[in-house]
């Protein structure tokens, strides 16, 4: 099990995109403002040899490993021939003077394997270190007519402590959210609005105080982090949970002391998987 907290991509970062939707509401700074239901909109779907695309300069991106790329709230489906989900690496720039040819990139990665259909997010693992990195994005058959990205992450994956283990049987089941209302003639007026989910951790039998440290450190991240992180349950799976954790406090307990067992703690985060499925909020 292992979790992202900081996404490299900021106000510095993107340098330039193909024509977004001229609308006022879908504004590039929606694809790192920690929101996924408020998305990025592209003006269309793109076309074969005419992808919809983002460039991202991350600042200092260069001297470090990226490890991770996730793509969540998306309305893409990928069903006609010649769709394509690709990130593209490169050592020169996103634009003039002196741009990368993005049809022959340093490194280019296909995420349209990654893509499951009903689910809204996606992620890979990388091991790259690029200063410049390009989505591609063409989805010809798109239902909307547009493209549309609610959160683009792009950092560095690490893994929880050794010696925590995760207490089995957590709740974990999603939530749908519409309007139920009733009419005074007992007429039901429904509107399916969006999705979330719900996630317990519970991490168990920490008794040495270098893995409690690093559980503080942790939270201490998140937070920082407004709440919100990234929780990659399992890396056989093809996708994962942006989340934010509810309970603010009282989340260590202490289990026991004494000279034989030593001290032991429980950490219990009760978490929220971010809405997906609505626009503008």
């Amino acid at each position: 099990m292992h979790y992202v907290i900081n996404n490299i991509i900021d106000d510095d970062s993107i340098c330039c995109t193909s024509k977004a939707a001229d609308d006022g509401f879908f504004d590039q700074e929606n694809l790192y403002n920690k929101r996924p239901s408020k998305p990025f909109r592209f003006e269309g779907p793109g076309a074969v040899g005419n992808p919809e695309w983002i460039c991202v300069a991350p600042v200092n991106s260069g001297d470090s490993v990226i490890t991770f790329a996730g793509i969540f709230n998306h309305n893409l489906a990928l069903t006609a021939v010649n769709d394509e989900l690709r990130l593209k690496g490169c050592n020169d720039p996103c634009e003039d003077p002196g741009a990368c040819d993005w049809d022959n990139p340093d490194v280019e990665i296909d995420l349209a394997p990654r893509l499951i259909e009903g689910f809204r997010n996606l992620y890979r693992e990388l091991n790259q270190d690029y200063p410049y990195w390009r989505l591609d994005v063409i989805d010809q058959n798109n239902e909307d007519g547009f493209a549309e990205i609610g959160e683009l992450v792009l950092g560095q994956y690490s893994a929880f402590p050794a010696g925590v283990h995760v207490q089995g049987g957590q709740p974990d089941g999603p939530q749908y959210h519409a309007v139920q209302q009733e009419t005074q003639f007992g007429q039901d007026w429904t509107s399916y609005l969006a999705e979330s989910g719900k996630i317990g951790l519970e991490f168990m039998d920490i008794n040495n105080p270098a893995v409690m440290n690093e559980m503080r450190l942790f939270v201490r991240a998140v937070m920082q982090n407004n709440g919100k992180f990234i929780l990659i349950d399992d890396h056989q799976l093809k996708f994962c949970y942006y989340c934010v954790i509810k309970n603010l406090s009282d989340y260590t307990k202490r289990i026991i002391h004494n000279p034989t067992v030593g001290q032991l703690r429980s950490w219990t985060f009760d978490l929220k998987v971010l809405t997906e499925g609505v626009r503008l909020l």
